[in-house]
């Protein structure tokens, strides 16, 4: 549309193609925007689903899992331990 020249169209019709470009670029980012949040959403919901299966199927490799980031974060043994239990 940038390249929409008033020589070969009239003022209205170079402003129509103005309006029209905006709103096609807008309505882009719009779509865009809404399927990323949603995919987003979705890949979360399941990675949060997969945690609870874990933890009920395998809760000692998941307490060691914790164990593991907190000593990785330099949270001694106590503090550990108690995010362990909550």
């Amino acid at each position: 549309m940038a390249g929409v020249s008033v020589f070969w169209m009239g003022r209205d019709k170079v402003i129509l193609a103005g309006i029209v470009q905006i709103t096609a670029g807008t309505l882009a980012i719009f779509f865009g925007s809404y399927i990323s949040t949603k995919a987003q959403k979705h890949f979360f919901e399941d990675q949060i689903a997969r945690e609870r299966r874990e933890i009920d199927e395998l809760p000692e490799k998941e307490k060691q899992e914790i164990r593991y980031i907190f000593s990785e974060l330099s949270f001694n043994r106590e503090e550990r331990e108690i995010a362990v239990k909550i």
